[in-house]
């Protein structure tokens, strides 16, 4: 297991990775103690996924963007299981939102709603653009109200809350 901590302007990023893929991005230092076993501090370079994925968030947060909105480095590898509504989180561009009965038929809504909560690849699955159509919850993020994390990406994507 290998991880590095990414800083960058909105917080600290946590990425774990295996010689699979990446298993885990996040803003809680507490995921890289959970990989305990054989894990190694990685610089870029060691692991080719870490690499991979240190370079997409590179893009990101030089707003590097594609015609079509999107990311333009090339996704990591991700080693977590894949699934159709996953997909559909992957396909909301930079700088849109979305409410969680658009990605899908209303009725399978909670399905994007339990993908946003277990999501363990942050900003990658962006999740952060996927909202409830009640606007109070327009700032819930990873299960707290008014994340101050959720609001500054709004912010470095240019999206505007009314």
């Amino acid at each position: 297991m290998y991880y590095i901590l990414y800083q960058n302007k909105i917080s600290t990023l946590y990425i774990c990775a295996n010689d699979t893929g990446i298993t885990d991005v996040s803003f809680d230092k507490g995921i890289v103690h959970s990989h305990s076993i054989n894990q190694t501090h990685d610089t870029v370079g060691q692991n080719k996924h870490i690499t991979a994925c240190v370079a997409w968030f590179d893009a990101y947060f030089n707003k590097d963007i594609d015609t079509h909105g999107y990311i333009a480095a090339q996704l990591p590898n991700l080693d977590i299981p894949d699934s159709p509504t996953k997909k559909m989180i992957l396909s909301v561009p930079w700088g849109s939102l979305v409410q969680y009965g658009q990605l899908i038929t209303p009725k399978h809504a909670q399905a994007v709603g339990q993908a946003c909560r277990t999501n363990r690849i942050v900003i990658i699955y962006p999740c952060h653009r996927i909202v409830s159509k009640n606007s109070y919850n327009i700032y819930q993020y990873m299960g707290q109200h008014n994340h101050p994390i959720k609001q500054k990406l709004f912010k470095h994507e240019g999206i505007v809350v009314k």
